[in-house]
């Protein structure tokens, strides 16, 4: 199971844009990111410590965009407001390697 070199860099480019955001608004301490590797799927958590959220608009650039990324991998991309702090969680299909 792979991504191709393309849907990585749209990968990247989501965890680019959720890292800035908590870097930007949250005032946060720690981020931690985990990948986790399934036999179908790509599971990708952005967890930080800071202020958290009232609510995701959505209408901001970046928060359109990584939907729209994630979409583009046939995926999805929630946001969580756990009490304190943020955790994003993209989950992503994945191919067999031909």
């Amino acid at each position: 199971m792979s991504l191709t070199a393309e849907e990585q860099i749209i990968l990247f480019r989501i965890i680019q844009e959720a890292l800035q955001n908590a870097i930007k608004h949250s005032e946060a301490k720690n981020i931690n990111i985990e990948i986790e590797c399934g036999h179908q799927n790509i599971v990708v958590n952005i967890a930080d410590d800071g202020k958290g959220f009232e609510q995701i608009s959505g209408n901001g650039l970046g928060i359109r965009n990584m939907k729209h990324r994630a979409k583009l991998l046939g995926g999805t991309i929630t946001w969580n407001n756990p009490g304190k702090g943020c955790l994003i969680t993209i989950h992503l299909p994945v191919k067999e390697n031909s």
